[in-house]
């Protein structure tokens, strides 16, 4: 189901292989042969770039069985007399009282994912998206598979996408393969909303398509949800030294340059003590300048750098706003004694912490337990690995770009309308489907328009909801529908999303 296009650009490519100069000089006759001189600028290479998409799922589907209320606190009601709307907060089929409830009614109503094993669809977004998320779609079972819908049923689908080597556009696509009312029975026929020659399956079933965040929930808000402070808090401990410090400068400038103009960012380095060395500014170039300013030493101590980081988040004479999200972003390396209660009073402050163990060396367990959200005794809080990362020299830059978007992008529902409606979107006269924004900006990856998809592993998800109203019924009795879904995804380079794309999605893709 994945459409995958490997047109590097709309222009040929033409380029000198090498060459040779060759002089000579000379005084008096006959003598020229003697002097003589050649440059010669061997081995020369031209390698075309890849833009290849790497794609997984994970699905839900709640049919009222009576284990899907398994765990949780509260009741499942019908409607929105709760503060949780499932499948989506706006337009909710069923509530239930607490966003922990709300994903633990999704582990119960949890039907498949893909991949599976030992990197899971849970584990992608704390992972390089190019090595956890399947290089095919066509990999994978049939997603959505019902035979017996009723009225109050609905479902979800979280796609994960991530793309590699190259910044590219990415559109959502897919179309109706087929749809039938096999036949009409008495109950069907006396209905009067019933319309001969309609499926109107196609019609009542409703759908919406948002950004997610990699939890499966709509909630509204997506995390930081765009407008924010953010500091990020860098390890530079001496295990820091050589090219682990500068693969995680690279990184921490990939974040820099993947947050939205309303988000401020500051920096602050720790090692056996702690210090901000960056105010909380929208000048880009200034903090990454004072990013590269960095130098390893010392030993590690992340409790202060927690600390120094959340000093500057309420400083108003450094750049701290009012009224805006709290974000810090920690980087640790080494081993630290320190750490949790310094979270925990940051988080109790309203700031979200993300964290990413770095390297061999790093303590994975305290990188965990202080990134939000905090750990509750009683597990009624488990989602800690939305907000700690695992990462290594080779993939940090994707895993801060994956951070970045997270900050920048909240949780929008960019498409809802019904099944029929959701489907004429997807399937564009022009071939390409609903364009999807990205957390790159276009300009920075070479091309012109809406913002591009990173190109370093960095995971990025997109939920679809369908669900059944209740106050429909014998209407849609024995109609069925088929239908793709899929992903098509353009270089940014050259290009002004606008798309090339002449083939939509189809039974084979």
């Amino acid at each position: 189901m994945t459409d995958e296009d490997f047109t590097l650009s709309r222009r040929k490519a033409l380029a000198a292989l090498g060459t040779i100069g060759v002089a000579s000089a000379g005084a008096g006759l006959g003598t020229s042969a003697y002097f003589s001189d050649q440059e010669t600028f061997e081995n020369n290479r031209l390698v075309a770039g890849t833009l290849d998409m790497h794609v997984g799922w994970e699905e839900h589907y709640s049919d009222w069985s009576d284990d899907e209320d398994d765990g949780l606190e509260g009741d499942v009601t019908m409607g929105n007399d709760q503060p949780v709307g499932l499948p989506t907060q706006d337009s909710s089929l069923i509530s239930v009282n607490s966003t922990a409830d709300a994903r633990q009614f999704l582990n119960n109503t949890e039907t498949d994912q893909f991949p599976n094993g030992t990197d899971t669809f849970d584990d992608a977004g704390t992972m390089n998206g190019c090595t956890v998320l399947p290089d095919s779609a066509d990999q994978s079972p049939v997603i959505v598979d019902l035979d017996d819908v009723k009225p109050g049923d609905f479902g979800e689908v979280t796609f994960a996408f991530s793309l590699c080597d190259n910044p590219g556009y990415v559109w959502m696509n897919g179309g109706l393969r087929s749809a039938s009312e096999n036949g009409t029975n008495e109950a069907e026929a006396d209905d009067p909303d019933e319309e001969p020659g309609t499926v109107e399956l196609l019609d009542e079933v409703q759908t919406a398509l948002w950004y997610d965040d990699g939890d499966n929930l709509q909630s509204g808000s997506g995390g930081a949800g765009g407008t924010a402070d953010v500091v990020i808090v860098m390890d530079t401990s001496g295990s820091m030294g050589g090219s682990k410090l500068d693969n995680a400068k690279a990184g921490a400038k990939t974040l820099v340059d993947t947050v939205g103009d309303d988000v401020n960012v500051g920096l602050v380095q720790f090692s056996s003590g702690a210090g901000a060395v960056s105010d909380l500014t929208t000048s880009k170039s200034q903090t990454k300048s004072d990013i590269d300013s960095l130098s390893a030493g010392g030993t590690t101590n992340v409790g202060a750098g927690i600390d120094a980081g959340q000093n500057l988040l309420t400083d108003d004479t450094r750049g701290a706003r009012s009224g805006v999200n709290k974000v810090l972003v920690v980087l640790g390396n080494g081993q630290s004694s320190t750490g949790r209660s310094e979270a925990t009073a940051a988080k109790d402050a309203g700031t979200t912490i993300y964290t990413i163990a770095y390297g061999t060396g790093a303590d994975e367990n305290l990188m965990e337990d202080i990134s939000s959200p905090p750990k509750i005794d009683d597990g009624s809080i488990t989602d800690d690995d939305q907000f700690a990362f695992i990462s290594g020299e080779t993939d940090i830059s994707g895993v801060f770009s994956g951070i970045g978007g997270r900050i920048t992008s909240g949780e929008e529902v960019f498409f809802q309308g019904s099944l029929r409606e959701a489907l004429t979107a997807l399937e564009d006269p022009d071939g390409q489907g609903v364009p999807l924004e990205g957390n790159v900006p276009a300009g920075q990856a070479g091309g012109t328009g809406r913002d591009c998809f990173d190109g370093q592993g960095a995971v990025h998800y997109v939920g679809f909801a369908w669900w059944l109203p209740v106050d429909h019924g014998n209407e849609v009795q024995s109609d069925s529908a088929t239908f793709d879904l899929g992903f098509y995804t353009e270089q940014c380079r050259h290009n002004d999303g606008g798309g090339m794309n002449s083939e939509q999605v189809d039974g084979g893709a």
